[in-house]
């Protein structure tokens, strides 16, 4: 067996400067005396160390599972080898807790109409705006090429001060129309033949 002599005298003088020690080697005995002065020490009051002692020399080869092992990373949190098989663990969060957001309730949304839009402009009158809509539609009947209304001049007329906007078909339209003026200081109502195309408005339920 054959032991490395410097490299273990120069870590001891290194060790021995920083702690402002001296040391005496007795090649003989291979024997260390550490004392507190540079001077010789006496035989009872030094400390000895064997060299022998602090030098542990292996007969057995590292085997290459204890070389992996100490090659690999170190986790730091386990105090062991992470495998490269096993993924570490991830945290569970604990200081705060995942609240469910609530589901938003309210008044449902009733879908627009779908269809034509029908427009009376500010300052027009009633009866102008449903006869100017009748022409614009045709009559599905084919009595006419489109609808027609009577309006006696003995039935009142309304003057628009706002606009009105009406969606849907003709006929819904002209649902929509006298459902609104039905309320009126003087209500109007409506008969309509789907036949004939014709629409007939009074100021009367029974429209005479």
């Amino acid at each position: 067996m054959t032991v490395v002599i410097r490299p273990l005298q120069c870590s001891l003088n290194r060790l021995l400067e920083e702690q402002h020690l001296w040391g005496h080697l007795d090649w003989n005995n291979k024997t260390l005396t550490v004392t507190t002065s540079a001077a010789a020490p006496a035989q009872d009051t030094a400390t000895t160390i064997s060299p022998a002692a602090m030098v542990t020399t292996s007969t057995y080869p590292e085997s290459p599972t204890t070389a992996n092992s100490q090659n690999k990373p170190r986790n730091p949190f386990r105090g062991n080898s992470v495998s490269s098989s096993t993924p570490a663990a991830t945290p569970t969060p604990t200081g705060s807790t995942v609240k469910s957001i609530p589901l938003m309730t309210g008044t449902p949304v009733k879908p627009v109409s779908q269809g034509k839009e029908w427009r009376a402009p500010a300052g027009t009158t009633l009866r102008e705006n449903i006869i100017k809509w009748a022409e614009e539609t045709k009559c599905e009947s084919m009595a006419s090429t489109h609808w027609m209304v009577i309006w006696p001049l003995s039935v009142t007329d309304y003057r628009l001060d706002a606009p009105l906007m009406f969606r849907g078909s003709f006929e819904s339209a002209m649902e929509q129309v006298f459902e609104l003026y039905r309320t009126a200081q003087k209500p109007l109502y409506a008969q309509a033949s789907r036949m004939q195309c014709i629409i007939t408005v009074s100021d009367t339920r029974d429209g005479r």
